[in-house]
């Protein structure tokens, strides 16, 4: 389940919000030296975010990333 959900993680990350995992199947070779998974997926459309907007009572956190030194 690890690895399904690393791959799902994947595809979200490159903009892929409707990434779906369609359908999983597991075979083992005749002598049992092998096995075989086969995962079908659906990408969907690509999403990329253009802008983002806050508004509101933000609160900012103070990191020492944001902290200057004078």
């Amino acid at each position: 389940m690890g690895d399904l959900e690393s791959l799902r993680s994947f595809y979200m990350n490159q903009g892929y919000a409707d990434f779906s995992i369609d359908s999983t199947q597991v075979a083992v070779s005749p002598d049992h030296n092998s096995v075989y998974i086969t995962v079908g997926i659906n990408e969907g459309d690509i999403y990329k975010v253009k802008d983002v907007k806050l508004s509101g009572n933000l609160v900012v956190l103070r990191t020492s990333s944001n902290l200057t030194c004078s």
